[in-house]
C-alpha cells in the first residue's frame, strides 16, 4: 500500500492521475518494481510482436493473400516474443546500468538475440509445426534489434526526469544507510530517489556521504518531510539505545508518509539479506519461514506435472523389431 502523495489534491486531474501511476510501487516475488518498469516489460512485448508482423509484410509484400493464407502467424509471434525477451532478461537486458554503454548494450543485445535464434532453431527442429515461414524470422530480427535499441534509449532519456520518483529519506549515516544508496544509484531505475540522510547528531548538515549528502539532523525530521514532500522513510539506524526519534517518526506516521525498516527495505529493494546489519528480531518477526498452502500446492502442481512430462518424454517406446521377434518365436505361448 503506497501512501498519499503530499502536495497533489484530488478530482478528475487526468495529469495527477498519470503521475500517481508513475508513482506506484508494486511488489513482486517480495522485491519492489516500480509500475514504469512493468509498463516498459509489457510494451515491449508489444513492439517486439509488431516487429515480428510488420516482418511477415514485408516478406509477401506485393501478395497480401499470402499473409491473410498464413495460418497461426499470431501465436507463432507470441512463441517468438516469449523467447526473446526470455533471452534479453537472462542477458540483463532489462537491468539498466547496461544501458549507459552503447558498446556493452550492443553487445549483449547480439548474445541475446543469437541466443534466441538457437533455441528457436531447437524448438523448429523438435516440433516443426512451429516455424513461422521462410525468412519471417531473419527479417524480423532486424527490426527487433532496432526497437529495442530505440525504446531502450527512450526509457532512459524519460527516467532523467526525477518527477515520477517517490522520495526518500534515511534516517542513519552507518553502513547499511550508504549501501541503500548506493543500490539505488546503481540500479537508477528503482522508483525512488533519495533526498538525503538524516545524522544521529547535530553539526553535520552538508557532509557528503555517498552522493547525496546529510540534510539534517533527527530534530529536523519534520521540517524536511514538509518542505521536500518526502513520500517514503528509511530508518537505518546501526545503533538505536538513545537514538531513536520515536515522537518524529510517529507524527511522519501520523500524516501519511510511509516508514520501514532499513533491512527490511533492503532486502525488497535487491532480493538480498544485508546480513552485516542482520539482527535476531529481524528474523523473529520476518514472514520470510512462512509459506502459504497456495504457494505449496501450486509447488507440487509444477512438479508433478513436470515429472509426469518427463516420464512420458523419456519413456522407451516398442522396438520397431519387437513383430520381427514375435513372429521368430517358437515357444508354445506368444511373446
Amino acid at each position: 500500500m503506497n501512501p498519499p502523495l503530499q502536495g497533489e489534491g484530488g478530482g478528475g486531474d487526468r495529469v495527477t492521475e498519470l503521475r500517481r501511476a508513475l508513482f506506484m510501487i508494486l511488489r513482486i516475488l517480495n522485491k519492489y518494481v516500480p509500475t514504469r518498469r512493468m509498463a516498459f516489460f509489457f510494451s515491449e512485448s508489444l513492439f517486439i510482436l509488431a516487429m515480428v508482423i510488420l516482418g511477415a509484410y514485408v516478406r509477401f509484400m506485393g501478395v497480401p493473400t499470402e499473409i491473410e493464407a498464413y495460418e497461426l502467424i499470431f501465436y507463432k509471434a507470441l512463441l517468438i516474443v516469449g523467447v526473446v525477451q526470455l533471452c534479453l532478461y537472462y542477458f540483463d537486458l532489462y537491468d539498466l546500468k547496461y544501458f549507459r554503454s552503447r558498446l556493452e548494450l550492443a553487445i549483449r543485445l547480439l548474445q541475446s538475440l543469437g541466443a534466441s535464434s538457437i533455441l528457436l532453431a531447437t524448438l523448429y527442429y523438435l516440433f516443426p509445426d512451429l516455424i513461422i515461414g521462410r525468412g519471417i524470422f531473419f527479417i524480423s530480427l532486424v527490426f527487433m534489434a532496432l526497437i529495442i535499441v530505440a525504446w531502450r534509449m527512450l526509457y532512459n532519456y524519460v527516467l532523467k526526469f526525477k518527477g515520477v520518483d517517490q522520495k526518500i529519506l534515511i534516517v542513519g549515516t552507518g553502513p547499511l544507510a550508504k549501501s541503500i544508496a548506493r543500490e539505488m544509484i546503481e540500479q537508477a531505475d528503482t522508483g525512488f530517489r533519495i533526498v538525503g540522510f538524516i545524522s544521529e547528531t547535530p553539526g553535520r548538515t552538508g557532509e557528503k556521504l555517498v552522493n547525496p549528502s546529510i540534510v539534517g539532523d533527527q530534530s529536523q525530521i519534520l521540517d524536511i518531510v514538509h518542505r521536500e514532500k518526502i513520500h517514503w522513510i528509511i530508518v537505518a539506524l546501526e545503533e538505536r539505545r538513545g537514538k531513536f526519534p520515536q515522537n518524529e517518526l510517529l507524527s511522519c506516521k501520523m500524516q501519511g508518509v510511509h516508514i520501514q525498516e532499513g533491512i527490511d527495505f533492503y532486502e525488497h529493494l535487491t532480493g538480498r539479506l544485508q546480513v552485516e546489519s542482520l539482527r535476531p528480531s529481524f528474523l523473529i518477526f520476518s514472514d520470510g519461514f512462512h509459506k502459504s498452502k497456495v504457494a505449496l500446492w501450486l509447488k507440487g502442481g509444477i512438479e508433478f506435472i513436470l515429472s509426469l512430462i518427463s516420464l512420458v518424454w523419456f519413456c522407451p517406446g516398442p522396438s520397431p523389431h519387437f513383430a520381427a521377434d514375435q513372429d521368430r518365436f517358437q515357444g508354445p505361448y506368444p511373446l
